[in-house]
């Protein structure tokens, strides 16, 4: 049986010296029952044509002047072409669960294409829970969501970002976990912090399941992004600046949980004796006014140890606090170790940074 979570934190203060303690590389066919002609708008070029296939740099032509396929990459676009495609390409939209955030609305089941369409380009594509390859658009937290595709469909969503609304009655800041839907699985995660209410969700079809490999460093290390956009959504929520990724104190973060799951132990204090001030001294000699540190382990997934730490005062004082500038997260992972996935943040302030 596998044992309990467990997290704890740590949180140091200097002030004044005195201690106070990833993109798509293949084209999404269009439906074949729902041919384009396009006719540029902007002058990008002169011919008719129809457009067959899709991807988020690029769109495949058929010219009708000389039956040939072309290939036009969407950066060549007048700006006016541009607007035209995003309006273009939106195919209808099938019936799935829905996510709503920001005025954008993806679903279950929605294509590729699609989503390209509504939410544009995203900031990162990764292969993470579920071995999904998941879009990650965090250019905006108040924006944050995750979306996940199998076989170029939607299968699964993610959001904690303020004010979201499912189509089953899953609503930022409610009480209800929704109305159940065949085929999806739903988690929908509280703030014991603000009452109980609802603060973020994870949509997932069951169909598209599959196991993935979470061991590997990569996987590992795509958990700990995924915690890290989900922290600077949680700040955002609650009027903090997003902290800025930090990789010296990513990389002091990953070899603690690393070294926590080697040794198979759980705690702020390395084996020989090291606090968290000594294993950063060892990554970079910056001069920082404060630090604080949160450690997890049980789950591998990001989004998990990010939910553990809002539910303790503590860790959720450390995700929040306004003295903090930066955060870097680090995951270790060790099958003979009691917990087997162990997390950690790192948090930092430095002397040498300019405030805005």
């Amino acid at each position: 049986m596998q044992p309990p979570i467990r997290f704890s934190l740590t949180v140091l203060f200097f002030v004044c010296c005195m201690q106070v303690t990833a993109c798509a590389d293949e084209f999404v066919p269009l439906p074949k029952q729902q041919p384009r002609t396009w006719t540029s708008r902007g002058g990008s070029f002169t011919v008719e044509a129809t457009l067959l296939e899709m991807k988020d740099d690029a769109v495949l032509l058929h010219r009708k002047d000389n039956d040939k396929t072309i290939i036009v990459l969407i950066e060549k676009l007048s700006a006016e072409d541009q607007t035209h495609l995003q309006r273009f390409v939106v195919q209808p939209v099938p019936s799935g669960l829905s996510l709503s955030l920001g005025g954008q609305t993806v679903r279950l089941g929605q294509s590729r294409a699609n989503v390209l369409a509504v939410l544009g380009k995203p900031q990162r594509q990764e292969i993470s829970m579920f071995g999904f390859e998941w879009f990650v658009y965090h250019a905006d937290y108040t924006k944050f969501m995750m979306v996940a595709f199998s076989d170029n469909t939607v299968c699964g969503l993610y959001t904690n970002a303020k004010d979201f609304r499912c189509g089953n009655g899953i609503v930022y800041g409610g009480t209800s976990e929704g109305t159940p839907v065949p085929g999806v699985e739903m988690t929908v995660f509280k703030d014991q912090g603000a009452e109980n209410d609802v603060h973020a969700v994870l949509l997932i079809s069951s169909k598209y399941k599959k196991k993935e490999n979470a061991t590997t460093s990569g996987f590992l290390a795509v958990q700990a992004r995924e915690c890290f956009d989900a922290t600077n959504a949680f700040r955002v929520n609650h009027g903090k600046k997003p902290l800025i990724w930090d990789e010296a104190a990513a990389v002091t973060a990953a070899k603690h949980s690393r070294d926590m799951a080697t040794n198979n132990y759980f705690s702020h204090t390395s084996q020989n004796g090291r606090s968290m001030t000594d294993r950063f001294a060892e990554v970079s000699q910056r001069k920082w006014n404060a630090c604080g540190e949160n450690i997890y382990a049980g789950s591998v997934y990001g989004i998990h140890a990010f939910d553990s730490w809002v539910n303790s005062s503590g860790h959720r004082e450390n995700m929040l606090n306004e003295i903090f500038q930066f955060l870097g997260v680090g995951a270790g992972y060790h099958t003979d170790s009691d917990y087997r996935y162990y997390m950690t943040q790192v948090f930092m302030a430095y002397f040498d940074h300019e405030k805005p």
